[in-house]
């Protein structure tokens, strides 16, 4: 059973991105475009920026400035 998406998100198979008006259905408990559904899921790996524990801001921060001109 299919439905149109009310909402943006990303396709549980594909990785792509999902728009409302989006035909979709649920496959092993994530949303998938209509035409996902059974096809083979591409995992989607995503690399975590490294943190600056000062400002809490991506590294390189203003902070990595600060600090090599001390």
């Amino acid at each position: 059973m299919t439905f149109r998406a009310m909402y943006r998100g990303t396709c549980g198979s594909c990785g792509d991105p999902i728009v409302p008006g989006d035909e979709c259905a649920y496959e092993e408990g994530s949303v998938v475009h209509e035409d996902c559904v059974g096809a083979p899921r591409v995992r989607v790996t995503v690399k975590r920026a490294e943190m600056c524990t000062s400002c809490w801001l991506e590294r390189p921060c203003p902070c990595d400035d600060d600090r090599s001109a001390a």
